[in-house]
């Protein structure tokens, strides 16, 4: 029997820091469904694009140690989204973590993107950009997939 493989043209990594799953865990589902399929009805076809959850740490014995680096083959697209919270921006692991994600995404310009929402004002560091939500808004989880799906080309 011969099996064919699809190549898969795109990754996305949602990050978020552990501390704030309560907000982010629904944003990232609301990324999810759509991007890959809706796990709650498994015959509804998707797109088939893996979206991978980074919010739990490599060390399991530590609840908030930063998790594996992302490792994505070089023909294919990287997008990460990172879900700036307070809990992660005052978690130095947790921001050197995403300072290797922006240096990583930098050296593949041409394939990779890092895009931050903030779930917040003032969150992001001056040398970063970040779109900026309301999490308290209604329409949150809308808003965050349109930001990374439909985002216009800088």
């Amino acid at each position: 029997m011969i099996r064919m493989s699809y190549p898969i043209p795109i990754q996305v990594h949602v990050i978020w820091h552990p501390d704030s799953d309560k907000v982010c865990r629904p944003l990232a589902e609301k990324l999810y469904i759509p991007l890959n399929r809706d796990a709650y009805q498994p015959l509804v076809p998707g797109i088939g694009i893996p979206v991978f959850f980074r919010c739990a740490g490599a060390d399991p014995a530590v609840v908030a140690s930063v998790p594996a680096v992302i490792a994505v083959p070089d023909p294919e697209f990287d997008l990460r989204v990172a879900l700036l919270t307070p809990e992660l921006v005052l978690d130095d692991g947790w921001r050197q973590y995403l300072a290797g994600n922006y240096r990583d995404v930098a050296g593949k310009r041409d394939r990779a993107t890092l895009l931050a929402i903030a779930l917040g004002q003032g969150l992001a560091d001056s040398d970063e950009k970040a779109i900026v939500l309301d999490a308290e808004g209604d329409r949150l989880g809308e808003q965050s997939f349109s930001m990374c799906c439909f985002r216009p080309a800088a």
